[in-house]
């Protein structure tokens, strides 16, 4: 168990169908992942599920753990929330802090970095709680009120 920032963002209004939604994918995970690699956060994955365009990172993994990755990820958020609607689309983002598991799951030809724990179910379900824009957990704002501002739009039961 480690202590994480866990960063989920849905984003909507891109119309997967269409001819050029693969060359605009690229464009805008190659963006996602500037942002996060300027603030010292991993990678991270875009992909699509049930509940559309995904896209996720944990801050604090082996090799990019901080003591201040709760504001890197909030930060990240912001940024990312200012770059997708440049791009004329919108995203809801959660942000999650706490402790969680990394573990490998996989075969020998094929293995996959997992997290799992509290604080990315609730970045995953923070996200889902949102039209647009970016909320975090009470950890995450503790965290970081020293730093930022944050305005209170009630609580949330998850």
């Amino acid at each position: 168990m480690r202590p994480v920032s866990a960063l989920f963002a849905r984003i909507s209004g891109l119309d997967l169908r269409t001819p050029n939604s693969l060359s605009r994918l690229h464009a805008l995970c190659t963006s996602l992942q500037e942002i996060l690699q300027v603030r010292g956060g991993p990678s991270g994955e875009l992909y699509v599920d049930e509940k559309g365009l995904i896209f996720n990172s944990v801050f604090g993994s082996r090799g990019s753990f901080h003591r201040d990755d709760p504001l890197r990820a909030v930060d990240s958020a912001c940024a990312m929330d200012q770059l997708i609607a440049s791009e004329g689309f919108s995203a809801s983002i959660g942000v999650a802090t706490g402790h969680a598991l990394f573990c490998m799951v996989g075969s020998a030809r094929r293995r996959q970095l997992m997290v799992h724990g509290a604080p990315v179910n609730r970045a995953a379900r923070l996200m889902t709680a949102l039209a647009s824009g970016v909320a975090c957990d009470a950890p995450t704002e503790r965290a970081t009120r020293s730093s930022l501002h944050f305005e209170q739009r009630g609580t949330l039961q998850l």
